[in-house]
C-alpha cells in the first residue's frame, strides 16, 4: 500500500513540475483526410534526401499537455515508413499564440520513401481535447499539395 501511495504522489509532482509531455507518434495514414478539419499548426519545411530514399518534415502542432496520446497522422504519397517523429521546442509559437502550453509543439518527422518515387501529396492532422481537429498548414513554398487535383 505505501509503495502505491509513493509511487501516486511521484507522479503528481512530477506532473506539477512541469514534466515532459506525452509522447509525440505518428502513423501512415491510407487517403487524404476528409473534410472538418479547421487549420492549425504548421509545417514549416521540406527536405528531401534521394541519396537516403528520405523526406524530413520540420514543423509544429497543436498538441495540450492535457492530451494524452499525441498522434500526427500523416498522409504522404509514396511514403514507405515513417523513420522517426522527434518532438522540440517553439518557444516563438507559444509567443506567436500566447499559450504555454504549447512549447514542446515543434516536430521532426523523417519519412523513407518508395524507390525512386516523389513526394506528390502530403497532409498532416490531429486530434486535440482543447484544439479539435487540426489541420497542418504548409508555408513552404515547394510543398506538395494536401489534396489530389480533380
Amino acid at each position: 500500500m505505501r509503495s502505491i501511495l509513493t509511487a501516486l504522489l511521484v507522479a503528481g509532482l512530477a506532473a506539477c513540475s512541469g514534466a515532459a509531455p506525452p509522447e509525440l507518434t505518428a502513423t501512415l495514414q491510407p487517403s487524404a483526410p476528409g473534410p472538418g478539419y479547421q487549420l492549425g499548426g504548421s509545417i514549416d519545411s521540406i527536405t528531401i534526401d534521394d541519396a537516403a530514399g528520405t523526406v524530413t518534415v520540420q514543423g509544429w502542432n497543436m498538441f495540450t499537455p492535457k492530451t494524452r496520446e499525441q498522434e500526427l497522422k500523416v498522409f504522404a504519397s509514396n511514403a514507405a515508413a515513417i523513420e522517426s517523429v522527434t518532438r522540440s521546442e517553439r518557444p516563438d509559437v507559444v509567443e506567436a499564440i500566447g499559450n504555454e502550453d504549447l512549447l514542446h509543439s515543434g516536430f521532426v518527422l523523417v519519412l523513407k520513401m518508395q524507390p525512386d518515387a516523389e513526394l506528390t501529396q502530403l497532409c498532416i492532422t490531429q486530434s486535440d481535447k482543447h484544439y479539435g481537429d487540426r489541420l497542418l498548414m504548409s508555408y513552404v513554398g515547394v510543398t506538395p499539395t494536401c489534396f489530389s487535383e480533380g
